[in-house]
């Protein structure tokens, strides 16, 4: 055979295998298996729980329910499609959720039962996709710690770098816009106006809060030989913790402090203005009760300690002074932005 030939055959070899062998950093596989049964089947948490493990680089494959949902049907499901995992998401109306993971890397099946019964709509799909997360993860853990692998199947580097990036709760993000009411006992009168807030979870319990209160719209109230109106305008940031922040009415215990702006009109024998900023310490409760999955009804109610006091002079005169304490409230519409997983990065 002439040299050449045999060269063009060995790189024919060579090319076919390139391209029939599949890439070394292919993303990796999970199916997710249907429950037969139609009332244990829960279509909206399999999508969410997919939509997470996709956020994580994983190829997400859905199998029709087939079987009996043991260990054997959803090792099953996984050869048939390549896939290094299963799970299957089965429903109890009462119970919540039972969570399967079958992994064929370290050969386990595991079984978690979520007690989800009594969310309802997209926050119970969410705590069922994070149990689902935190479960594949649980199975793989052996494999930060061992080379090895006692499964059928080999652990590519991309399950490996997954066994390394333990997924957590993003920072979940809610902004909301209402309108809210300020003023004080025995001083200033009340004032109304917008409200807006900013509500930060970086741990699902621990709540970080940015509001802001304009109130111009002051009632009118009675100064030595005046006729006072008032207004305000609060900026604060307040840290707090949230028992059940998943709840249908999930309440929040916040601390806190910012600044205050009092304005005053005096009208008289002539008309005064005045304003002053001052610092204010404050802290209150508020409840979220959940509308829909991302929409909630935010009621804050604040109660806080100016320093100093507020007192509006105008050419060394008082013309009015603040009550205390500094009371606040707000109604308003929250809507939730952001509330996914995310991998920690070692």
């Amino acid at each position: 055979m002439p040299s050449w030939l045999a060269g063009l055959l060995v790189l024919a070899v060579w090319i076919g295998g390139a391209v029939g062998a599949s890439p070394s950093n292919a993303p990796p596989v999970i199916v997710v298996v249907r429950p037969a049964h139609p009332e244990a089947a829960w279509p909206e948490a399999e999508a969410r729980t997919a939509a997470e493990l996709r956020a994580l680089g994983m190829v997400v494959v859905v199998d029709a329910g087939r079987g009996d949902g043991s260990p054997a049907a959803l090792e099953r499901a996984a050869r048939r499609h390549g896939a290094f995992a299963a799970i299957r998401i089965a429903r109890h109306p009462r119970r919540g959720a039972d969570l399967w993971v079958l992994d064929r890397v370290t050969g386990k099946a595991v079984l978690r039962r979520v007690p989800a019964g009594d969310l309802d709509g997209g926050d119970a799909a969410t705590v069922v996709a994070l149990g689902v997360v935190e479960l594949l993860h649980a199975s793989l853990l052996e494999l930060r710690v061992s080379e090895g692998a006692r499964g059928e199947m080999e652990p590519s580097a991309e399950v490996r770098a997954l066994a390394r990036t333990p997924p957590r709760p993003a920072v979940r993000l809610g902004v909301r816009a209402g309108a809210g009411l300020a003023g004080g006992p025995g001083g200033l009168g009340a004032a109304a106006g917008p409200g807006l807030g900013l509500s930060i979870f970086p741990v699902p319990r621990l709540a970080l809060d940015l509001e802001a209160l304009v109130a111009p719209l002051g009632s009118s109230r009675r100064f030595g030989m005046d006729d006072v109106r008032a207004g305000y305008g609060l900026w604060r940031g307040l840290v707090g913790v949230a028992p059940v922040p998943r709840a249908v009415v999930s309440p929040r215990f916040l601390a806190g402090a910012g600044v205050l702006l009092a304005w005053a009109t005096a009208r008289g024998s002539a008309i005064r203005r005045a304003h002053a900023a001052v610092a204010v310490l404050a802290g209150g409760v508020d409840l979220a009760a959940r509308l829909t999955g991302r929409l909630r009804l935010h009621l804050a109610v604040r109660a806080g300690v100016t320093f100093p006091r507020v007192s509006l002079r105008r050419n060394g005169v008082e013309l009015a002074r603040s009550g205390r304490p500094l009371l606040d409230g707000a109604l308003t519409l929250e809507w939730v932005v952001s509330d996914r997983l995310r991998p920690v990065r070692r």
